[in-house]
C-alpha cells in the first residue's frame, strides 16, 4: 500500500471516471482493482492489515454508521485540522514522501 499524488498521471489513470469533487473531497484504496472511497474504503484498509479481518468485518457490518462518522469528520476537517500540531504534520507529510 502506498500513497498517491491526487495531481499525478497514475492518479488519474487509477481513479479514471472519478469526478474532480470525488477526487479531492475524499481517500480512495483501489484493492484488487477494486475502488473503495470514503467511509466505504476502512473495511477493505483495515482487512489488509495484519488481524484486520475481524475488524474489518465489523466495519463492513457497520457500513452506514462509518460512512456517517467519516462523513461528519470530512466536513469538519479545516476545523479539525487546527489541532493537529505543526510538528505532527511535518512528521506525517516526511512518511508520508518517504513512501510515494
Amino acid at each position: 500500500m502506498r500513497p498517491v499524488d491526487l495531481h499525478s498521471a497514475e492518479a488519474d489513470e487509477l481513479l479514471a471516471g472519478v469526478s474532480e469533487d470525488e477526487r479531492f473531497g475524499s481517500w480512495h484504496l483501489i484493492v484488487e482493482g477494486r475502488l473503495h472511497s470514503a467511509g466505504a474504503a476502512f473495511a477493505p484498509l483495515v482487512e489488509l492489515l495484519s488481524h484486520g479481518r475481524i475488524p474489518a468485518g465489523v466495519f463492513d457490518a457497520w457500513q452506514g454508521a462509518v460512512a456517517s462518522a467519516y462523513g461528519f469528520t470530512a466536513s469538519r476537517r479545516s476545523r479539525l485540522g487546527r489541532l493537529v500540531t505543526e510538528r505532527a504534520d511535518c512528521r506525517a507529510r516526511r512518511r508520508i514522501d518517504s513512501r510515494s
